[in-house]
C-alpha cells in the first residue's frame, strides 16, 4: 500500500505535479555543465489566474499569487550514489576562526563556579555480572536497584580506602587501586532490604586500562589537544564526582544530575507535585573547567496509594475506589499516558520492591485466571490469598502491569497493593486535559534567580567537601565575572514607500513590505447563531478589513461567503460544501477561509486538515473572545500578518547594510532549519518522530517553504533526519523556482552557492553519528541536482542551564531596565565556550518576565569560512524575519518554522483518526513496530500542491 491519495475537492481535478528542474550550468566550478537543458520557465500572473494548477509563489511587485511552473519534458537529475562508509568524511567540529568584536562590551555575571583540577592518578573500574548472576539485577537495573548494590559494594571497599565514586551504573572510579586479585573479583553481597536476607547477589568488578591523569584534561581545556578517551574519561570522573553529595544533607536526593530539596515541594492537584531542586554539570571552557549550578523545577507524581492518585487524576475521588470499575476506554488511554512509567513499590513482598508501570489493563483480579499446578482455575485474588496471606478489598478494579517490556510475560499487579514512593519523575509529557489545570510556576526574576543559586551553593556544600580532594577537585567560591557583546540590532526595510526603520520602533504601524492579495475569502462561524453573534462576527469582519487595509493588503474589504455551523458537526465536509459553492459563484477558488469559534479545541485540526491538505486554501483561525475585546489591535495585526504570509505576502526584509551576507547578489544564499520530534525517556512502541526541513527560496530569507514527514522510532541516541536528502533536493528546487519565476533571477545565479542550516535536536553525544551522517546526505543531495554549495551546519540548542546576569542592574548598556534581564542581541563566545571550538552564547529576543535563557550556537561544519561576527549577526538578523511576531525571537526564523511544521503533524492525518494515532497506544505484544509505523506512514497525507510552495503552517 503507498501512502493515502489526496482526493480532489468539489469534483475537480488534480492539480498537476511538476516536474524537477536540472541545476544551473555554471553553478560552480566542480558542478557539471548541462548546456542542452532549458531553464525552469515562468508564467506571468495573467496566464496563472487557473488556481490548483502548478505550485503557488508569491510576486513581489504586485504580491498576487503567482503560480510558477516548469517544462514537463525535462528529464529528472540521476540521483548520487551513495558514499561507502569507507568514503565517508571524517567530521570535527569546526574550530573557532576569530572571536567577535561587534557591538558594545558589557560586564556580566554567570552562574559558573571555576574548578581548580590538580593531576592525582584516578583509576577506573567496570562492573559487570556474570552470567549465573541473579536475574533480578538486570532487570531492576535502571530502578536504583544497582545503585544500592554498588553503595554497599563502597562500604565494604571503604573499611580500607578513603574515596570511591561511582555513577550508579557500570562505572567506578577511585583515587586509590582497589584490592583486587589481579585485574578483577568477584564479590558476593547481600542486601538488607531483599525479601531474602541470605540472598546473596554476585558481582564482577575489573580494571580497566584506563588510568585517567587530569593533565589531558588540562591540556585539552588550553587546546594543546584534541578530544580523546582520556580526555572523555577524566571529565567523566569529574562529573561523577561532583555528583555525589554528601551523607550531611538527608534532605537532598540525587537523580542524575539533579538534587531534589524535598522540604520546598507541593502539590499541583490531580496526583503531581512540583519540587524545587538544583542541577549541576561540569563543562570545559577555555583554559579550565567550570560548575554550571542552576535552579530546576521538575513535576513528580505525589506521594501516595496509586488507586487515590488515579482517582484524583481522573476527578473521581469523591465517587470513591468503586468509580474505578466500570472505565471508559478513554479513561484507560489518560491513564497510561499520565502514568505509564511511573515507578510503585509493591507492599505485598516483604522486599516492597520496586516495579515501573507498563501499562493499565481493563481485567480484574477475579477475571484473570489459568490453571495451577493442582489443576484447579485460580484468579488472581485466590493467589494473592494463599501466596500472601492477604485478601484483595477491591478485587473488582482493573489491575497493572509492570512486566519489563511488550516480549515479556505479564506481570499483573492490583491497583490496591502498589505505593508511589516519594521523589518520583514524570518523565511523560503531560496530557492536554491536565496541563490547563497545572497552575505555571512563578517567573524569577534575575536577581532573584541569582541569589538562589549563590544559596543553593551553599546548601551543596562545594567549596567545603572533602569529596573532591582526592581527585584533584577544588571549587571555587564566587561566580565568574567575563565579558559579553550586545550587538547592534538590524535595520528592516517596510514597504510603499520603501524605507529602512530600527528594530526598536513599533512595526504595527508600518506598511508590508509585499502585500499579499485576496480573491474571494469565505467566512465559517463555529458559534449559535442569534443577533448578539450576528453583530459580533460583522464587527469583526470590518476591524479586520480596516486592519488589512492600514498596512496595504487589499482584498479584506469584499464582502466574503458567510455561513454558521454547529461546532461538534463534521467540520471538513462543511468546508468542502462552502467551497463548492463558492467555485461554482465565483469561477475560481477563495484565496481564503477564516473560521471563527470560542474554543478551537479539536476543530482545528479538521480545519487545518481540509485548507492545506485537501483544498489547497489558506486558512485562519480567529478566537472571538480575543476579537471582541476592546482593545484589539494587536490581536488583529498579527492575525493580518499571519493571513499576509500564508497568501505570499512579505512583512519585512533585513537591510543589505545590515546583513551583507544575504544581500551579495554573486553568492547566493540559502537558509535552512531542520528539527525533529523530541523522544520521550519511554516512547510509545511504533509511534515514529516526525521531521521537517525548511528552506528560504528568496533572496532576503523571509520567504520558506518546508517539508514533513514521519520517520521510525530509532534507538535512544539517533535522532538522524532520514529523509533529509530528499528534502533538500526538492527545497533547492523550489528555491530555483522562485528566484527564476517570481524574482526573474538568471538560471546561473538561482541555485544557492552558499547554504547555511540550523539544526536543532542533536546533543553532542550524538555529533558523530546524527550530524557525520546528515552532511554526506547533504551533499549527495546537491549533487544530484549537479550544484556543488558551500554547506555551513550549525546546531542550535535550547534546553541548557546557562544564565547570564548584567554585573550591574542600573547599567543602560547591559541591562534592558524593564525585567532586570541583559539586553536582546547579547552575545558570549568567551570564558563559557569550547576551548577552541566555533560555538557561542546568544540572548537574541527580549524577556520580559522571568530570566532570559541564552541559545547556545555551535558550528558543526564550515565551508564558508565565516567570521564569528558575520555568523553572529547573521543569527541575529534572522530572529526579526519572523512572520508572525513583532519583535525578534530566540531561534533563527528557519528553525521556528521548523519546529511549527513538526509540531503541526497531527493535523496531516484525517480528523476521524487523530486520536487513534496520536492517543496513547496499549502495546500489543503481538504488533511488531514495524507494522504500526507502516500504518502511521500510510494514513499520512502529503500538504496539496497548491499549499507546498506558500507558508501555510504559519
Amino acid at each position: 500500500m503507498g501512502k493515502k491519495k489526496r482526493a480532489p475537492v468539489g469534483g475537480g481535478a488534480e492539480p498537476a505535479q511538476n516536474s524537477p528542474s536540472p541545476g544551473p550550468s555554471n553553478a560552480s566550478p566542480k558542478a557539471p555543465s548541462h548546456p542542452t537543458q532549458p531553464p525552469p520557465t515562468s508564467l506571468s500572473p495573467q496566464a496563472a489566474q487557473s488556481q490548483n494548477q502548478g505550485t503557488a509563489g508569491s510576486n513581489p511587485t504586485g504580491g498576487e499569487r503567482t503560480i510558477i511552473a516548469t517544462s514537463p519534458t525535462l528529464p529528472s537529475p540521476t540521483p548520487a550514489p551513495d558514499i561507502p562508509p569507507e568514503q565517508s568524511l571524517t567530521l570535527t567540529n569546526a574550530r573557532r576562526p576569530n572571536r567577535g568584536v561587534s557591538g558594545t562590551n558589557v560586564k556580566l555575571i554567570t552562574n559558573h563556579f571555576v574548578l581548580k583540577i590538580k593531576s592525582p592518578l584516578i583509576h577506573h573500574y567496570k562492573v559487570e555480572y556474570p552470567p549465573h548472576a541473579n536475574n533480578d539485577i538486570s532487570r531492576s537495573f535502571k530502578d536504583g536497584f544497582t545503585e544500592k548494590l554498588l553503595r554497599r559494594l563502597i562500604e565494604e571497599f571503604q573499611q580500607t580506602l578513603q574515596q570511591i565514586i561511582h555513577d550508579g551504573c557500570r562505572n567506578i572510579y577511585s583515587s586509590f587501586p582497589l584490592p583486587l586479585e589481579g585485574d578483577a573479583k568477584e564479590f558476593t553481597i547481600t542486601l538488607p532490604e531483599s525479601a531474602d536476607p541470605n540472598e546473596v547477589h554476585r558481582v564482577r568488578i575489573t580494571k580497566t586500562s584506563l588510568v585517567v591523569n587530569n593533565k589531558a584534561l588540562t591540556r585539552f581545556v588550553r587546546s594543546q589537544i584534541s578530544r580523546t578517551n582520556k580526555v572523555d574519561t577524566a571529565m567523566n570522573a569529574v562529573n561523577i564526582a561532583m555528583a555525589t553529595l554528601l551523607e550531611k544533607n538527608p534532605d537532598l536526593v540525587r537523580e542524575r544530575k539533579w538534587h531534589i530539596n524535598f522540604g520546598q515541594s507541593r502539590e499541583l492537584g490531580q496526583g503531581l507535585a512540583t519540587c524545587a531542586g538544583y542541577l549541576k554539570s561540569t563543562r570545559p571552557a577555555p583554559g579550565r573547567i567550570l560548575l554550571n549550578v542552576d535552579l530546576s523545577d521538575r513535576l513528580l507524581y505525589q506521594q501516595g496509594e496509586l488507586l487515590t492518585l488515579c482517582l484524583k487524576f481522573l476527578g473521581k475521588e469523591d465517587l470513591g475506589p468503586s468509580a474505578m470499575a466500570n472505565l471508559q476506554p478513554s479513561d484507560l488511554a489518560e491513564l497510561n499516558r499520565f502514568f505509564g512509567g511511573c515507578l510503585v513499590r509493591l507492599t505485598h513482598r516483604r522486599s516492597n520492591n520496586m516495579r515501573r508501570i507498563r501499562k493499565f489493563v481493563r481485567q480484574s483480579a477475579r477475571e484473570i485466571t489459568w490453571i495451577n499446578t493442582s489443576g484447579e482455575v485460580q484468579n488472581i485474588a485466590q493467589y494473592f490469598t494463599i501466596a500472601y496471606g492477604r485478601n484483595l478489598q477491591f478485587q473488582h478494579l482493573p489491575l497493572i502491569d509492570v512486566s519489563s517490556g511488550p516480549l515479556s510475560p505479564p506481570i499483573y499487579a492490583p491497583l490496591e497493593v502498589c505505593v508511589v514512593p516519594n521523589g518520583v519523575i514524570m518523565e511523560r509529557g503531560l496530557p492536554w486535559a491536565c496541563i490547563k489545570n497545572v497552575p505555571s510556576h512563578p517567573m524569577r526574576r534575575p536577581e532573584q534567580r541569582l541569589r538562589e543559586i549563590q544559596e543553593a551553593h551553599q546548601v551543596i556544600n562545594h567549596h567545603d567537601s572533602l569529596t573532591y580532594e582526592p581527585y584533584g577537585i577544588e571549587v571555587g567560591k564566587e561566580l565568574l565575572r567575563l565579558q559579553g557583546r550586545v550587538l547592534p540590532p538590524p535595520k528592516l526595510v517596510y514597504g510603499s514607500p520603501k524605507m529602512e526603520v530600527p528594530t526598536t520602533e513599533e512595526i504595527e504601524q508600518h506598511q508590508l513590505y509585499c502585500p499579499g492579495k485576496i480573491r474571494g475569502w469565505m467566512v465559517l462561524v463555529l458559534e449559535n447563531q442569534n443577533s448578539t453573534a450576528t453583530q459580533l462576527v460583522d464587527r469583526i469582519k470590518e476591524d479586520l478589513s480596516r486592519a488589512a487595509t492600514s498596512v496595504g493588503m487589499q482584498g479584506l474589504d469584499v464582502t466574503p461567503l458567510v455561513e454558521w455551523a454547529n461546532p461538534q458537526g463534521n467540520i471538513v465536509k462543511t468546508l468542502e460544501d462552502m467551497y463548492i459553492r463558492f467555485r461554482r459563484h465565483h469561477s475560481h477558488p477563495p484565496s481564503l477561509i477564516v473560521v471563527i469559534t470560542s474554543d478551537r479545541g479539536v476543530i482545528y485540526n479538521s480545519i487545518k486538515y481540509f485548507g492545506d491538505m485537501k483544498a489547497g486554501v489558506a486558512t485562519q483561525c480567529i478566537s472571538s473572545k480575543l476579537a471582541m475585546k476592546a482593545n484589539n489591535s494587536w490581536y488583529l495585526m498579527r492575525l493580518i500578518w499571519k493571513i499576509n504570509a500564508k497568501l505570499g505576502g512579505i512583512k519585512l526584509i533585513p537591510s543589505t547594510e545590515s546583513v551583507p551576507l544575504l544581500g551579495d547578489p554573486d553568492q547566493p544564499v540559502m537558509i535552512m532549519g531542520a528539527s525533529v520530534s523530541e523522544r520521550g525517556l519511554r516512547s510509545e512502541a511504533g509511534r515514529p518522530l516526525f521531521t521537517s526541513v525548511v528552506g528560504s527560496v528568496d533572496t532576503h530569507g523571509t520567504k520558506y517553504v518546508a517539508t514533513i514527514k514521519p520517520q521510525k522510532n530509532k534507538d535512544l541516541g539517533q535522532n538522524l533526519i532520514d529523509g533529509i536528502r530528499e528534502a533538500t533536493g526538492r527545497l533547492v528546487h523550489s528555491h530555483a523556482q522562485y528566484k527564476v519565476g517570481v524574482e526573474h533571477i538568471k538560471q546561473d545565479l538561482a541555485y544557492p552557492k552558499r547554504v547555511i542550516l540550523y539544526r536543532q535536536g542533536v546533543s553532542e553525544g550524538e555529533y558523530k553519528k546524527t550530524i557525520k551522517r546528515e552532511i554526506e546526505e547533504l551533499k549527495m543531495a546537491f549533487k544530484d541536482r549537479h550544484i556543488d554549495p558551500q554547506l555551513t551546519y550549525i546546531v542550535v540548542g535550547r534546553r541548557n542551564h546557562v544564565r547570564f546576569f548584567p554585573e550591574y542592574p542600573n547599567d543602560p548598556e547591559a541591562s534592558d531596565q524593564k525585567g532586570g534581564n541583559v539586553k536582546a542581541g547579547l552575545v558570549v563566545d568567551t570564558d563559557i565556550g569550547h576551548p577552541f571550538e566555533f560555538d557561542w552564547y546568544a540572548v537574541y529576543h527580549e524577556v520580559p518576565t522571568g530570566t532570559s535563557r541564552p541559545v547556545h550556537f555551535t558550528v558543526a561544519h564550515d565551508e564558508n569560512n565565516l567570521s564569528a561576527d558575520a555568523l553572529q549577526q547573521l543569527t541575529y538578523a534572522l530572529c526579526h524575519l519572523n512572520a508572525r511576531s513583532p519583535r525578534s525571537i530566540s531561534i533563527p526564523t528557519p528553525l521556528f518554522y521548523a519546529n511549527l511544521v513538526r509540531e503541526r503533524a497531527y493535523t496531516h492525518y484525517d480528523p476521524r483518526d487523530v486520536f487513534k494515532y496520536f492517543a496513547p497506544r496499549q502495546a500489543n505484544p503481538e504488533e511488531e513496530d514495524g507494522n504500526i509505523f507502516m500504518e502511521y506512514h500510510e494514513k499520512f497525507m502529503d500538504v496539496h500542491p497548491a499549499t507546498s510552495q506558500s507558508m501555510y503552517f504559519i
